[in-house]
């Protein structure tokens, strides 16, 4: 599991502590395969444990099927293009909170009408939220200080968030973060991703 975590720090400078306690602890306890005694950097996984239904693989993914329609492993090329669909206007280069929180929208709608059921908190909104923040965080352009209005100006080039979702690639001309990154700066992220899903949901 250390693995895990020393490749997100070098490759794109995410803070250990944030790492930890926000990505791999969570998800390894989440597959049951740590408990809270354990040493964590003494546990190993095979790569299909990644692909477990309603663990880390959830309904209702910005570019995956849903359990139900089969092949949940696959990225989906027409559902990257409904992301980069989901601005307002359309024609608006940059994808950021208010679009992401659109395409959580219209994707938790897809999932219900295709027989997956009403989307649950825990197993598939709140993931779902946190995926379309880890775009943001992690090909987004701007100021990270923390603070919602920062959060809300964060952008993604639509081009390079294609190219990492269609070729499962890191997008040419990125870098990694100059600063490190901690849960400081994906909370309001996060936060904001949430507020702009209930606004469009009710509107």
């Amino acid at each position: 599991m250390d693995d895990f975590e020393n490749a997100m720090v070098n490759a794109v400078n995410f803070s250990p502590d944030f790492i930890h306690d926000t990505f791999t602890i969570p998800q390894f306890r989440l597959m049951g395969i740590l408990s809270s005694s354990e040493n964590h950097t003494e546990k190993t996984i095979n790569l299909q444990d990644l692909n477990l239904h309603g663990k880390n693989e959830h309904d209702a993914s910005m570019s995956r099927l849903d359990k139900i329609q089969g092949d949940t492993l696959r990225v989906q090329p027409d559902l990257v293009q409904k992301i980069l669909d989901d601005t307002v206007p359309i024609s608006y280069p940059y994808l950021n909170t208010s679009s992401i929180g659109r395409t959580r929208v219209r994707r938790e709608k897809e999932s219900c009408a295709a027989g997956s059921g009403e989307p649950n908190q825990k197993i598939t909104i709140g993931p779902g939220v946190g995926e379309g923040a880890l775009a943001l965080i992690f090909i987004g352009e701007g100021v990270q200080d923390g603070s919602s209005d920062a959060a809300d100006r964060l952008i993604v080039r639509k081009e390079r968030l294609r190219e990492w979702l269609d070729l499962e690639k890191i997008p040419v001309g990125w870098r990694r973060s100059k600063k490190v990154v901690t849960g400081t700066n994906f909370l309001p992220l996060l936060d904001r991703v949430t507020f702009w899903r209930s606004h469009w949901k009710h509107s």
